[in-house]
């Protein structure tokens, strides 16, 4: 299925991410929604990412693919970058399709 991303009244970007100071090794994505004249942002873990995409995959027959978990206790800045831009194709992915977007795990996350 192929989803245009202009067609989407709700603006999805993760423009970025901080480490946790007091735990290292927890990584916060900074998400941040726009929906008419409406703003607001979450901060959010990959755990967190994974749960929704869980639930969207038990619930939906296609879902926007996650990017892959790491097993590096401590990922460098170029490995976060990239991370951070696969969540924001992976949301974006998600506000073009009404029926992920309607989906309680969805509202849940947001």
């Amino acid at each position: 299925m192929n989803y245009d991303y202009l067609v989407s009244t709700i603006r999805v970007t993760v423009p970025s991410f901080k480490e946790s100071k007091a735990d290292s090794s927890a990584v916060y994505f900074q998400v941040e929604l726009e929906f008419h004249e409406n703003k607001w942002s979450v901060e959010k873990r990959f755990s967190e990412f994974d749960e929704l995409f869980k639930a969207l995959k038990n619930s939906f027959a296609t879902t926007p693919i996650l990017p892959n978990k790491s097993f590096i206790f401590k990922m460098t800045e170029k490995e976060l970058d990239q991370r951070r831009a696969g969540l924001e194709d992976f949301l974006q992915k998600i506000v073009v399709r009404s029926d992920l977007m309607n989906s309680d795990a969805v509202k849940g996350f947001l």
